[in-house]
């Protein structure tokens, strides 16, 4: 896992929303999938998966230049992406998804280097659970 992965997982453990848009209300899957409103760019088909995994909404719309768009529809000319992306909304639609959802998260707590994770923490003003 990467330095921008393990952050990412730390944020998470920390309670921060895999979901959240930023200000020109893009999504961390949406930015992973490519959308940049400044310049083109490619996606990282490594941080798709784990915000997947770590809860990233794929069927959340996109605002600011992408409107009504999915991370589905911006991954367009990026296949191996776009195939993830599609793989995962198909298997992700009933209960069966929800309890193997909830499953995978557990299996994630925990994850986070504990120097990265105490870092995040004191970023955020979180306290210790």
């Amino acid at each position: 896992m990467g330095r921008q992965q393990e952050a990412v997982v730390a944020l998470v453990e920390c309670g921060a929303n895999a979901d959240q848009p930023g200000m020109w209300l893009i999504t961390p899957l949406m930015w992973a999938v490519g959308v940049n409103p400044w310049r083109e760019a490619e996606g990282d088909i490594g941080m798709v998966k784990l915000l997947l995994a770590l809860g990233a909404d794929h069927a959340a719309v996109a605002g600011y230049g992408q409107e009504g768009t999915t991370a589905l529809d911006c991954a367009e000319g990026q296949e191996e992406i776009a195939a993830v992306l599609r793989e995962w909304a198909e298997r992700h639609t009933d209960e069966r998804y929800r309890r193997e959802f909830a499953a995978q998260i557990e299996a994630l707590r925990g994850r986070a280097k504990p120097g990265l994770k105490a870092t995040v923490r004191r970023l955020l003003g979180a306290r210790r659970s």
